[in-house]
C-alpha cells in the first residue's frame, strides 16, 4: 500500500501536547487544526460547530434547488 504524504494530514485532539512531527520515507505529514474525515468535518476542540454549519448550508443549498418547484399560495 501506497500512502501519498501530500494528501495525508494528522491533527492532535488534546491539549498541553507538543506539536507533532511524523515523517514518511524523510517526508513530513502536516498538521493541521481541523480536517474533512468520510465527510464529517473535526477540529482539534473535538466540537461540533463546523460539522453543523456544513450540514445547514448543504441543506439551504438543496432548498434553495427547489424553489422553482415551490408553488407558494396566499
Amino acid at each position: 500500500m501506497r500512502m501519498n504524504v501530500r494528501k495525508t494530514e494528522v491533527m492532535k485532539v488534546c491539549d498541553n501536547v507538543p506539536p507533532m512531527r511524523i515523517t514518511v520515507n524523510g517526508d513530513t505529514i502536516s498538521e493541521v487544526s481541523s480536517l474533512k474525515y468520510l465527510g464529517a468535518r473535526f477540529n482539534d476542540e473535538a466540537l461540533c460547530d463546523e460539522k453543523i454549519k456544513t450540514r445547514l448550508t448543504l441543506a439551504h443549498e438543496q432548498m434553495g434547488k427547489l424553489d422553482p418547484y415551490v408553488e407558494v399560495r396566499l
